[in-house]
């Protein structure tokens, strides 16, 4: 997840509209909350049960016209930015991650965020490639630097390209919606089955919020959930995340001594909630 300039070669003129410094372009799967990280944290159920293959593309064969080069590695602990509630810094064996730079309250507001550039999702996975690799070669070099230091599950295309960087870190902008957007800092806050934050979109505002669910001590780090549903088991929870993100949860939920106790109050709380 390190911060790297762009390596662009365009052959061939792409397509967008910009309008205050947000980029809106068409594109995507028909059903994008098979492809990006989820919002509202409400953690709605699903259950497919099927361990996927960690190298199974999930787009249709497309080209993409811009050329990523591998983003840098960072010693442990360096910080790329700071500010008073918050760092974003190298975290070992995560890439980058986000730690709280004071003792937060639960309900505090951690980060409001505009999101850099926002998106329609359609089936096409060559027009968004296109479309997504004009917009990152007119993109300044400080925002094209905020786009390739984000994360690629590489599960879209074996070299790192707009399409992977846009499907593995876009959010939506509010619940059910089709539209989903590029967050700068909060695209860079990691994955846990027991998150400390919630996030959700702010229509009136325009900014996705992150607000802390329960007390947050200094230095510790700032989580979220990528999944719909928290309260499957730890097997589907891992099948999850690495179909659509290509990692394996190693989180202290997943990696806890105890695990079968607490996959079986997950399943309860379930359970409760389906007959309420």
């Amino acid at each position: 997840m390190g911060l790297t300039k762009a390596r662009v070669e365009e052959k061939t003129d792409g397509s967008g509209d910009y309008h205050q410094n947000v980029y809106h372009y068409n594109s995507i799967a028909k059903d994008n909350t098979n492809s990006i990280r989820n919002n509202d944290n409400d953690n709605e159920d699903f259950d497919d049960g099927v361990q996927p293959s960690r190298h199974s593309y999930q787009a249709s064969p497309f080209r993409p016209r811009i050329l990523f080069s591998p983003p840098p590695t960072f010693p442990d602990d360096h910080v790329l930015y700071s500010n008073y509630n918050y760092k974003i810094c190298s975290i070992k064996g995560k890439g980058l991650g986000m730690i709280a730079a004071r003792h937060i309250k639960r309900g505090e507001c951690i980060v409001a965020e505009a999101p850099l550039m926002s998106t329609i999702f359609d089936e096409n996975w060559q027009r968004l490639s296109n479309t997504l690799d004009g917009i990152v070669s007119r993109l300044s070099p400080k925002d094209q630097e905020i786009f390739l230091s984000m994360y690629d599950s590489g599960l879209y295309h074996p070299s790192r390209s707009s399409v992977g960087i846009m499907m593995t870190n876009a959010l939506p902008l509010r619940r059910g919606t089709n539209v989903s957007g590029i967050f700068p800092h909060i695209c860079k806050i990691n994955h846990s089955c027991s998150p400390n934050t919630h996030h959700t979109w702010n229509d009136r505002v325009k900014k996705e919020m992150v607000h802390a669910t329960r007390d947050i001590q200094r230095g510790e780090e700032i989580s979220t959930s990528y999944l719909l549903s928290l309260l499957k088991s730890r097997y589907f929870r891992r099948a999850e995340l690495l179909r659509k993100f290509n990692f394996e949860c190693k989180c202290s939920a997943c990696t806890r001594h105890d695990v079968s106790e607490s996959d079986a109050r997950r399943l309860e709380i379930l359970l409760r909630k389906q007959y309420l």
